[in-house]
């Protein structure tokens, strides 16, 4: 006779267990592993999907977006500046601020279309700035070619540089102490003459502070620039550079390039859902998988502009890499309407003259933008290295003893930028016999510590010839020993020479 199953009971209810403690195993570690694997994946389509279209079909519409803009304005250039793009809020804590902010150069057009005027500022797309130690590289010079900056000039022709930004980040700045500056002087009356910027405002404007650069790059061009822009018949004010838009187009290489970088970004997509959402069903992985495609015009524009302020490098290094790539803009540049400006912070400064460091070094030697506009940054080298050499000609041996002690230490206080400017009178000083010993001791010791510390020149910056030049010079100065060698092991660093 057979026996009714007891019920209320669970017949093996060691095997239940154990398959239940197992499935929990089995989700707890391979779950969590499906999921650090599967996330980066999404992360990484996602941000190929977004550049692929981006540079093409983004930007295929937007071609014909501008293709309607049918009229046609010449701007004047006017106020030049610097932008310091700083969320003060996002810098209050943490890291360094300049994690956080992006410097752009900024140029204000003024236009008019049927008797109405517009005014609209253009800026470029900025670089994060590094301190201490990299803004010397900045461009004064243009946004763009073809979009130049028209910088203010002083009375004797030199050019008169701007920063911009808002009052929150400039209180934030001027409350913190310089944190990558400490003196290196010698002497306390070393440290007195070239004080250590004391807040981080007071680091940044001395990375600023590079009148041998705005020199370089800005005496070899006009003082007002126009631009040719392009601008929406019935929305004057939405104008774009000429320039910029005048030769959009869809290139074989563009397009190549979107489509690879959508099927790689397709590809990883597809694998991230698969192993992100591995435990449910396909309905579910494709309706979860195929909407956010269909939302990449919407997404993609703000998930690679966050990028900018994610990982800095990353951003930096995708730019290089694909310079048809914006990054979360259409365009190179940006355009804002003029009050948006209005309460900013302005900080004006001559490139020579005080609140310059160095202006107690180069008031004395009168340099003065020449009548005729030098051709290039060469030219324009060698004409301020020609007044400065004029200059010290007239000086007594007491008078140059100074001048070079100085310059020495100037550089004791990693304050070299316009060192280059003496080199060639300090040879002179120290190979000419007739001078004093101070004095010529004095320029062998300025000599000597440029060679310490040297600031190289780099290719494809604006008078890289003439400061090559300058420092092949040094390869025939026998009073101290290993400057030549020095010179030597600087010129070898370089490309082609």
């Amino acid at each position: 006779m057979m026996r009714e199953p007891q019920t209320g009971r669970d017949p093996d209810p060691g095997g239940t267990v154990a398959a239940r403690v197992l499935a929990w195993l089995f989700d707890l570690l391979l779950g969590r592993w499906m999921y650090l694997v599967g996330v980066p994946m999404l992360a990484f389509g996602g941000a190929f999907l977004a550049a692929g279209w981006q540079i093409g079909p983004d930007y295929g519409m937007f071609q014909r977006e501008v293709a309607s803009l049918s009229g046609r304005a010449e701007a004047r250039s006017v106020e030049p500046f610097w932008w310091l793009d700083l969320d003060a809020d996002r810098a209050r804590d943490g890291d360094h601020w300049s994690h956080h902010a992006f410097m752009k150069l900024c140029i204000t057009a003024d236009y008019s279309v049927a008797g109405q005027d517009y005014r609209r500022v253009f800026c470029s797309d900025g670089r994060k700035p590094r301190l201490p130690g990299d803004l010397g590289v900045l461009d004064v010079g243009g946004i763009l070619p073809g979009v130049e900056a028209a910088w203010p000039r002083d009375s004797a022709g030199n050019p008169v540089i701007s920063l911009r930004m808002a009052a929150d980040v400039r209180a934030l700045l001027s409350s913190r102490e310089a944190a990558y500056w400490t003196p290196v002087g010698q002497t306390e009356e070393v440290r007195a003459a070239m004080p250590p910027p004391g807040t981080e405002l007071d680091a940044l404007l001395l990375e600023l502070d590079r009148p041998l650069e705005w020199l370089v790059r800005l005496w070899p061009r006009e003082g007002e620039r126009s631009v040719d822009l392009r601008y929406d018949a019935e929305h004057p004010e939405n104008a774009y550079p000429e320039t910029l838009v005048g030769g959009l187009e869809m290139s074989s290489d563009r397009l190549g390039t979107s489509i690879i970088l959508l099927m790689i970004g397709l590809a990883v997509w597809g694998t991230g859902v698969v192993i992100t959402l591995f435990d449910q069903s396909p309905r579910t992985r494709a309706i979860v998988g195929v909407l956010p495609l269909v939302l990449v015009p919407w997404w993609s524009d703000a998930l690679l502009g966050a990028a900018r302020w994610i990982d800095r490098q990353s951003y930096h290094l995708a730019a290089d890499f694909l310079p048809e790539l914006t990054l979360g803009r259409r365009l190179p540049i940006s355009m804002h309407d003029p009050e948006a400006f209005g309460d900013f912070e302005n900080i004006r400064w001559p490139a020579i003259g005080p609140p310059s460091y160095y202006a107690a070094l180069l008031e004395p030697m009168g340099l003065r933008r020449p009548p005729v506009q030098p051709e290039d940054g060469d030219a324009a080298l060698m004409e301020a290295v020609r007044q400065v050499d004029a200059a010290v000609a007239v000086l007594s041996d007491a008078e140059r003893a100074t001048l070079f002690d100085a310059l020495s230490q100037a550089e004791l206080n990693d304050r070299g930028e316009v060192a280059l400017l003496f080199l060639s009178s300090a040879r002179t000083t120290a190979l000419d016999p007739e001078r004093s010993p101070a004095s010529r001791l004095a320029a062998e010791r300025f000599i000597t510590w440029m060679t310490v510390t040297p600031m190289e020149p780099r290719r494809g910056e604006p008078g890289f010839a003439a400061r090559t030049e300058l420092w092949r010079a040094l390869l025939d100065f026998p009073p101290v020993p290993g400057v030549e060698a020095a010179a030597r092991r600087l010129l070898e660093r370089m490309p082609g020479q």
